[in-house]
């Protein structure tokens, strides 16, 4: 699994990684198996057991997606942060961007 990620938005302090799980414990849960993807957003809780982290949390039972964990070869959490879309009729005290950047979503997020 790959995520476009430009260096300079590249964060590898685990520290501060740990910080903004722990400050933003909603995430998008994406598993993969036999069966394709299941997605669903859960809230999670990250544990530190030496240089080990874990996530912790839990689907309802009615949701289908603990089983696609259970057989999942590939699991995803993303969290999300601070987010809002920006509309450019609503940006005319924000001055233009440069050639080429589009205004769109002003968000934080870090995959987990």
């Amino acid at each position: 699994m790959t995520l476009y990620m430009p260096p300079h938005f590249r964060v590898d302090d685990r520290a501060a990684l740990a910080r903004f799980m722990d400050e933003n414990g909603f995430a998008t849960l994406v598993s993969h198996a036999a069966g394709g993807l299941s997605v669903s957003h859960v809230p999670l809780l990250l544990e530190a057991e030496g240089d080990a982290l874990r996530l912790l949390g839990h689907v309802a039972r009615n949701n289908d997606h603990w089983r696609a964990l259970e057989a999942a070869d590939e699991v995803l959490a993303i969290f999300h942060g601070p987010h809002a879309y920006v509309s450019p009729p609503g940006t005319r005290s924000i001055p233009p961007c440069p050639r080429g950047i589009t205004p769109s979503c002003m968000r934080t997020a870090r995959r987990g």
